[in-house]
């Protein structure tokens, strides 16, 4: 035993075990303190020297050993903390793998991680909890989490974003993999500015009813894109959007002494819902001859229909014509997706909850 001031301050056991702070060292190196620091090891005198290290020596195999571990019950505490003080250095760098060599980044990083398959792994099993979480405070420009894939650079907005995600093939990947309720492999929100949500939008979504939807919004928005202007600026196109879900074709036709048949493209015919709850929609254009008394469509089928020219006429004139049709259902993985029947169903549930960490 060691101490001062009649106060015992390190305990040497009979088997090897050293405590300072406790009278029963549970472990080779075992230390208890109320101060704000237990243990402080400092490393001055070497640019390159390590301030505290710990191994487990143990063969190589499957085993679960730890070099350092640390842990703290407190709510805001850490179980590890590593800080770098200098103003582009990282504060804990992970390797695993045995991987050779690394790249630090050049501006400095609270953590740097690398690995030969995952070079950070992040795992949450209480609810609402995070497998890894990333948060930036500036309001003007910057990015909680960026991700880079396949060696690439890429580019970013600007003004900064929650993610950024960058790859040779694919810039982000999202899945989901329920197959009940309402599912989506993406979710996104837009917010009203005051810390609360005015839209949802989910993409490659199921709805708790059974349909499958390629982008689901739960508000109106416009699916558009941009075409030049006589200037070159872009300027915006709005696709139309009804209340069933319609696949549409078009072609050209003529009348043969006043007829003609119409057969539809076997992958269109294949796709669509024809039949008397779903009618084959026909719209006819005549061109060329004024003379023609007009057409009506005639023995629709589910792989085409008849143009008869009106009043027993006789004319050899084109016509434009234009189909629509309800989408029939189709299975989607190992689903059934609902599309011939949809009419006004009811649009997505928001289930966003504001993050505050």
């Amino acid at each position: 035993m060691l101490g001062t001031n009649g106060i015992e301050r390190m305990r040497i056991m009979q088997g090897g075990n050293i405590g300072f702070g406790t009278a029963t060292p549970s472990y080779p190196f075992h230390g208890l303190g109320n101060n704000a620091t237990s243990i402080q090891v400092v490393s001055n005198s070497n640019a390159a020297g390590i301030g505290i290290t710990g191994q487990n020596s143990a063969a190589p195999g499957a085993g679960t050993g730890i070099g350092i571990f640390g842990a703290t019950q407190q709510s805001g505490g850490f179980g590890l903390y590593g800080a770098n003080l200098n103003t582009a250095g990282t504060g804990i760098l992970g390797i695993g793998n045995n991987v050779p060599s690394y790249i630090l980044p050049t501006g400095g990083a609270g953590g740097a991680f690398y690995g030969t398959l995952q070079g950070a792994y992040g795992y949450a099993s209480g609810n609402g909890g995070y497998g890894m979480y990333g948060k930036s405070v500036n309001v003007t420009s910057a990015y909680g989490v960026v991700g880079m894939a396949n060696n690439v650079i890429g580019s970013a907005p600007t003004q900064g974003a929650g993610g950024a995600f960058m790859g040779n093939s694919y810039g982000i990947s999202a899945y989901q993999y329920s197959t009940t309720g309402q599912t989506a492999g993406g979710y996104f929100i837009a917010g009203d500015g005051a810390g609360g949500a005015f839209s949802t939008t989910l993409v490659e979504a199921f709805s708790s009813t059974g349909t499958h939807y390629k982008i689901w919004q739960n508000v109106v928005g416009t699916v558009a894109t941009a075409v030049p202007d006589l200037k070159g600026k872009p300027a915006t196109l709005h696709a139309p959007e009804t209340p069933e879900f319609y696949f549409q074709d078009f072609g050209q036709g003529k009348l043969v002494n006043g007829k003609a048949h119409i057969d539809l493209d076997p992958i269109y015919a294949k796709n669509v819902e024809i039949s008397e709850k779903h009618p084959l929609r026909v719209f006819i254009q005549l061109e060329g001859d004024e003379n023609c008394k007009g057409v009506v469509v005639k023995n629709k089928t589910g792989t085409g229909f008849d143009v008869v020219e009106l009043g027993g006429g006789n004319s050899n004139t084109t016509f434009q014509w234009f189909v629509t049709c309800n989408v029939a259902d189709a299975k989607i993985g190992n689903r059934i997706s609902k599309f011939a029947d949809l009419r006004f169903e009811p649009g997505p549930l928001s289930e966003s909850k504001e993050m505050t960490k």
